[in-house]
């Protein structure tokens, strides 16, 4: 070894060359290949399609679930039947628009179309959740008046 440098024709340059992986160097367009993020979002139509039937599926078991609910509320009076009925409406309405959104969420072309569906989403589900909060918080105040009267 004489200590010497490689010259510019043997180094690699970072403007050419990514840095080496398993021994293998990749140019910068199959870098850019791999970090295009349209590139990333193309989901076969049948991996869809099986998770287009999961949505349906949990949806059904679910709207199963909660139409027991609902007739097991129904079936035994209480104080808190009115409270139970607007819970389980709200967890229905919140679940349904889980559900909706998982749909747009496989529509989605790329990465920044799913970002920006789940941003609009959580924002839309914490203002329902505000609101549903206000509501059961007056319907506990309400029955509590009652219970005391």
């Amino acid at each position: 070894m004489t200590g010497k440098v490689p010259g510019p024709s043997k180094m690699r340059t970072a403007k050419t060359m990514s840095p080496k992986r398993d021994g293998v160097s990749k140019s910068k367009t199959e870098d850019a290949k791999m970090t295009d993020p349209k590139l990333t979002m193309e989901v076969p139509a049948q991996i869809k399609e099986f998770a287009e039937k999961g949505i349906q599926q949990a949806e059904k078991g679910f709207d199963a679930f909660i139409d027991a609910a609902h007739k097991s509320v129904a079936m035994v009076p209480n104080p808190t039947t009115e409270i139970s009925k607007k819970a389980l409406s709200f967890t229905e309405q919140n679940m349904k628009a889980a559900f909706d959104h998982a749909r747009k969420l496989l529509q989605a072309k790329d990465p920044q179309e799913a970002i920006k569906l789940q941003t609009e989403f959580l924002k839309a589900q914490y203002a329902a959740a505000t609101e549903q909060l206000k509501q059961l918080g007056s319907s506990v105040g309400s029955a509590a008046k009652d219970d005391s009267v």
